[in-house]
């Protein structure tokens, strides 16, 4: 039959159409070279000045505290300070004494048993460093995002947004690598083959759920294709002549089940007593007969309504009352025979069928007969810009066009053809990734986004998503990059419930939380932690960075806070009474030494070990995640923790680490990790508080290597309000790496240094350090490639 081969063509050339459309695509984002190498460096007046200040006064202190160790071939880290004579080479080699500028402000260095220099010394060094660097800032270099593909989370939102849908597709998409500590890092994000077969099965499930087709199928029997058995022909007109008793039989694609109309149009020559009758069969089962008084001259039409399973369905047509009386003295009473003239099948019924709002978005007009092809293209054209978050081009929508054509011509009705053409749209590279081209060639150089590249870059770093019709709108005016509207944008945003998306993905990924999805506590020493619990966890962390953007709270509150958010879980958990409530509220904790990041049981279990606390897991995550200074990887085969019965009933944890740290490339780092770590011992392996450590009193004092003395968590805090201009400057970084979808480079810390000081003159806020992120060059701008991208 006609339909059921016309199904598979559709299918076929939709196939191919949508590989076409992405590979003509894809052809524009072909790689660009990187630019040329800078030439040698040149001082200017100033750094010949910080060149007599290094020689003068920071060459001696690194002579006294470093180079005891640090000179030779052979120096750890092949970090030869004699090898540094004056400015141009520590400017040539910034990745090494970033480090040492790590080392000196984390306190891992000098290792244990050397010459500590003073606090002052260590400032000393650190801001030469730093002012060494900043002389040699290059703020039109504001690096290049490589184009990447939607990650799972921005695939979700962006159809969800798109489309209306509350429909999660990517449930069996692969996980996304991580870069820098986030699953949006352009360079990590790969396109497999497995996400090709994914991306084309979400696309076809996605078109079907937001497109209804409420226009009937119109399957029509082809006569002449038909197999007729020996007592009836095909007429002129192809109609089938019944001369004696028989029957043909149909076989209709039915897809969906339903209410379906059978359609015959037929006419019978009579003779004897009866009306001929036509008989069909369903599936096989022959069906109640319907007697024909119609004539030739003017053929009946017999309709007969079927309910049907989606599934194929044969139908067959006959005749069965055949009447021959050869001698009739009557010519018009010798012979009864049927003519069937054409047979349909129509449906399933969607006469009730209200389109829903995902339909609506897409198809938001009327459909004359003789204005398909208009509608289509004007309906076409606003989903591919919204879909491509940037106006569609004519070539763009023409290539589509013929390919909607193709499908109408094949017999589907307009919603079908609307289908194909937003499956297409959904696998081409313009939807799945975002994309910033460079039409402009000056080695170097960098460019103003446009506005449409703009608001992409502010939805997807606040919503996660594409931009929504405000944002297009003002892209499409070009007024977005105007400094009052977009603040006025970012404010807007911020107080949109899909900020919360920000919060989630931002924060989860920032305090390395999202790990306590596959975190495993010993279920025998932590009967009480499951799913509940770790949700609420997630949620306590989620719902208090929220509320900091919502309410534009000062960035030390992280770190000073006496709330948090609780439900009646987590407060029971925590050991908190008189919390009845199941949603995130705020909750003043001071009482119960908890607030801000520190007290956080998601924070604090996935820093644990399965069956105990780990000092060093916590003090290395508030060096890397609070303050920005991560400790020297651990040395190759560095052993573990003791953890037998007969050690672990007899030295308490601090007994443990001092056996760990007798190996001296382990007692340097050791020093300002464990330090830290201890402080947070009172807080167990899943965050309760406790007071004791199965027999021993729990040992919650540390001793950074300047002699600071740290007790508890409440010393920690004050370490670390101290320290705040570290954490805003990490907090930054952070977002920033979020924001760009890529790690920052040398040239970019003068950019952030930039920022921080920004930030920390408004008052140092939350809604303050977003906006300047939004506001900075490095979320502006773009730097040019040596060649045209195009």
């Amino acid at each position: 039959m006609r339909r059921s081969l016309r199904m598979g063509r559709t299918w076929i050339s939709t196939c191919g159409w949508v590989l076409g459309l992405g590979t003509l695509a894809l052809g524009v984002f072909a790689s660009p070279k990187l630019p040329k190498q800078a030439q040698p460096l040149q001082l200017t007046d100033d750094q010949k000045k910080l060149e007599a200040e290094y020689k003068k006064s920071i060459k001696p202190l690194i002579d006294e505290y470093c180079a005891t160790c640090h000179v030779g071939e052979q120096a750890p880290g092949k970090l030869d300070f004699d090898s540094y004579k004056g400015l141009a080479a520590i400017l040539d080699n910034q990745k090494k004494w970033d480090q040492v500028v790590l080392n000196v402000r984390s306190e891992v260095m000098p290792p244990p048993g050397m010459p500590v220099p003073s606090k002052a010394d260590r400032d000393k060094l650190v801001d030469f460093i730093q002012r060494a660097f900043s002389s040699n800032c290059n703020l039109e270099n504001v690096g290049r995002v490589t184009i990447r593909r939607l990650n799972r989370t921005e695939y979700r939102y962006t159809v969800q947004d798109l489309l209306g849908l509350d429909l999660d597709v990517t449930r069996d998409f692969p996980s996304d690598n991580v870069g820098y500590g986030y699953d949006n890092i352009g360079d990590v994000l790969t396109l497999s083959p497995l996400h090709m077969e994914k991306y084309m099965k979400a696309a076809e499930d996605l078109s079907k759920a937001a497109i209804q087709i409420t226009t009937p199928k119109n399957m029509v029997a082809e006569f002449h294709k038909a197999t007729l058995p020996e007592n009836a022909r095909l007429g002129n007109s192809e109609e089938i002549f019944f001369f004696a008793n028989g029957r043909v039989n149909f076989n209709f694609p039915v897809e969906e089940a339903g209410d379906y109309m059978l359609t015959i149009v037929a006419a019978g020559t009579p003779a004897g007593p009866d009306l001929p009758e036509l008989t069909y069969w369903l599936d096989g089962v022959q069906q109640a007969p319907m007697k024909v008084p119609a004539v030739p001259a003017k053929p009946g039409t017999y309709r007969v309504p079927l309910t049907l399973r989606g599934k194929p369905t044969q139908i067959g047509v006959g005749f069965l009352n055949d009447y021959y009386a050869p001698n009739d003295p009557n010519p018009n009473n010798r012979d009864r025979n049927l003519i069937i003239y054409s047979m349909r099948l129509d449906g399933p019924d969607r006469s009730t069928i209200q389109p829903s709002e995902s339909h609506r978005r897409i198809i938001y007009g009327r459909i004359a007969n003789g204005t398909e092809m208009m509608m289509g293209g004007q309906f076409l054209r606003r989903f591919m810009t919204r879909a491509y978050r940037r106006p569609a081009t004519e070539e763009e929508l023409s290539r589509l066009m013929v390919l909607f054509k193709k499908v109408l011509d094949s017999g589907d009705p307009f919603e079908r053809a609307m289908q194909v053409c937003v499956q297409a749209v959904l696998v081409n590279p313009n939807f799945l990734f975002r994309v910033e081209l460079d039409d402009v060639a000056r080695n170097g150089a960098s460019r103003q986004l446009n506005d449409f590249e703009l608001a992409n870059r502010l939805s997807y770093f606040l919503w996660s998503s594409m931009p929504d019709d405000e944002l297009m709108q003002l892209a499409t005016t070009k007024t977005l990059s105007q400094p009052d509207i977009l603040d006025k944008q970012i404010a807007r945003m911020m107080a949109d419930p899909k900020a919360a998306r920000f919060a989630e993905n931002f924060a989860t990924q920032w305090l390395q939380i999202k790990r306590i999805e596959v975190s495993s506590p010993d279920p025998e020493l932590f009967p009480g932690f499951d799913s509940a619990l770790q949700d609420s966890m997630i949620d306590e962390a989620v719902s208090f960075f929220g509320d900091a953007v919502r309410n534009n709270r000062s960035i030390s509150e992280f770190i000073t806070s006496d709330y948090t958010f609780l439900n009646s879980r987590l407060a029971r958990h925590y050991g908190i009474p008189n919390v009845s409530w199941n949603e995130m509220r705020r909750f003043n904790v001071k009482e119960y030494n908890r607030g801000g990041l520190l007290g956080m049981g998601a924070v604090l279990t996935v820093t644990s070990n399965p069956n105990r606390t780990s000092p060093v897991k916590r003090g290395k995550w508030v060096m890397e995640q609070v303050l920005g200074t991560p400790p020297p990887p651990p040395p190759p085969n560095v052993g573990v923790l003791a953890d037998d019965k007969a050690t672990i009933t007899t030295k308490n944890m601090r007994e443990r680490l001092e056996m760990h740290r007798k190996d001296p490339s382990c007692a340097a780092c050791h020093k300002p990790l464990d330090a830290i770590g201890f402080t947070l011992e009172n807080f167990d392996a899943v965050g309760k508080w406790r007071d004791k450590d199965g027999v021993f009193e729990v040992d919650n004092k540390g001793e950074m290597p300047d002699g600071t003395k740290l007790d508890g968590v409440t010393g920690l805090r004050r370490l670390l309000i101290d320290r705040e201009d570290d954490f805003v400057r990490n907090l930054c970084e952070q977002m920033m790496i979020y924001a760009l979808g890529r790690g920052m480079n040398a040239s970019d810390k003068c950019q952030i240094d930039l920022l921080v000081e920004r930030v920390q003159k408004k008052g140092g806020r939350m809604q303050d350090l977003i906006s300047e992120i939004v506001n900075s060059d490095l979320f502006q701008k773009r730097s040019l490639t040596e060649e045209t991208s195009k």
